[in-house]
C-alpha cells in the first residue's frame, strides 16, 4: 500500500510539472508551441520551399514572392472589375488641434507588443522601449505630417507575408496576405483613433453595428438577434434570417466612398484629409525567406 501511495504522488508531483512546462512554453514561446502541436496532428506546412503552378514545381524565392504579388492583386482586381480609383476633394482643415505628448504616450500603450515589422524594419516593441526618448521627435513629426496633410510615401508600402492556412503547402491557394506596416506610421492611426473616438461613436457606426464598438462583439449581436426573432414569435410572426457575406470587404473599400460617408457623418475635415491621404498611393511587395517581389500598387482597400 504505502508503495502505491508513493506511486501515486509522484505521478501527481510529474503531472504539476509537466502543466507548469506546458504552460511556461505556451505563454513564452506561443509561436514555436503551436507549431509543435499542428506537427504532432500532421498540420504542418514545411515551409514555403516550393510551390506548383500548372504541375510545374517552383523553388526559387524571388519567383515565388513574384508569383504572390501578383496572385494576391489579381484576387482584388478580379473582383473589382473595371476601376480606376480618382483624386477626392481637400476640404478646409483649419479645424486641425495639434497633437500632444499625452495623446502620443496614450497611444504607445495601446501600440501592440509584436516583433514583426514593416519595411522600415522596427518592429513596434523598439518603438515601445524607445518611447521615452521619442516621443518629443514623433510629436513634432506627427503635427507636422497634419498640417502638410502629406503623408510619408514609405508609411504607404506593405510588407506583405504569405500565411499558410491549411491544405496542401505547395499550393498558393493555400496561404493568405498578412500586411506588416510601418510601426510608426501605426502609432499615427491610433493617435487618429483616439481623435475618432473623441467623437459620437454610436453615430459614426449606428447602433446596429456591433463589431468594432467597445462593449459589442459577436455575442451581443447574436443576443440581439434572438431577442428580436424570439419578440417576433411570440407575436404569432413569422421570421426570415438573410445571412451574406462580403468577399473581401476589407480589400475593396473605396476611399471616394468612404469620403462621402465621413462627411455625411460630420467627421472633422482635417481626420478626413488624413484619412483619404492614408489610402491613396498604397503598394506593397511579398517576401520570402529575405526574397522580396516586385512592387505592386494596391487600387483599394484599408491596408
Amino acid at each position: 500500500m504505502a508503495f502505491i501511495r508513493s506511486s501515486r504522488q509522484m505521478r501527481n508531483e510529474i503531472n504539476k510539472v509537466r502543466k507548469k512546462l506546458l504552460k511556461k512554453a505556451m505563454t513564452q514561446d506561443s509561436k514555436n508551441f503551436w507549431k509543435g502541436v499542428k506537427s504532432l496532428m500532421g498540420q504542418t506546412d514545411g515551409g514555403l520551399n516550393k510551390i506548383v503552378i500548372d504541375n510545374e514545381t517552383i523553388s526559387d524565392k524571388k519567383l515565388i514572392a513574384d508569383h504572390f504579388v501578383g496572385m494576391f492583386t489579381k484576387k482584388v482586381d478580379d473582383l473589382l472589375g473595371v476601376y480606376n480609383p480618382s483624386e477626392v476633394e481637400k476640404l478646409d482643415d483649419s479645424d486641425f488641434v495639434p497633437f500632444t505628448i499625452e495623446e502620443i504616450n496614450k497611444g504607445l500603450k495601446r501600440l501592440s507588443n509584436k516583433k514583426c515589422w514593416g519595411m522600415d524594419s522596427l518592429p513596434c516593441s523598439f518603438i515601445k522601449e524607445m518611447g521615452e526618448i521619442c516621443v518629443p521627435y514623433l510629436l513634432r513629426l506627427f503635427n507636422k505630417i497634419a498640417l502638410s496633410n502629406e503623408i510619408p510615401s514609405t508609411w504607404k508600402i506593405a510588407r506583405i507575408m504569405p500565411v499558410f492556412k491549411k491544405g496542401a503547402s505547395d499550393d498558393p491557394k493555400n496561404y493568405r496576405p498578412v500586411s506588416n506596416l510601418n510601426s510608426i506610421a501605426k502609432l499615427f492611426e491610433i493617435c487618429l483613433l483616439q481623435r475618432l473616438e473623441l467623437l459620437d461613436f454610436d453615430k459614426i457606426n449606428g447602433l446596429n453595428q456591433h463589431g468594432f464598438r467597445k462593449q459589442h462583439s459577436c455575442e451581443t449581436a447574436i443576443c440581439e438577434l434572438v431577442g428580436i426573432i424570439s419578440d417576433e414569435l411570440d407575436e404569432g410572426r413569422k421570421v426570415c434570417v438573410y445571412s451574406a457575406d462580403l468577399t473581401a470587404a476589407f480589400d475593396l473599400l473605396r476611399k471616394e466612398i468612404l469620403f462621402k460617408k465621413m462627411c455625411n457623418l460630420g467627421i472633422p475635415n482635417y481626420l478626413i484629409n488624413l484619412i483619404c491621404e492614408y489610402l491613396t498611393d498604397r503598394y506593397g511587395y511579398v517576401e520570402v525567406e529575405n526574397e522580396i517581389s516586385c512592387v505592386a500598387k494596391i487600387k483599394t482597400g484599408c491596408i
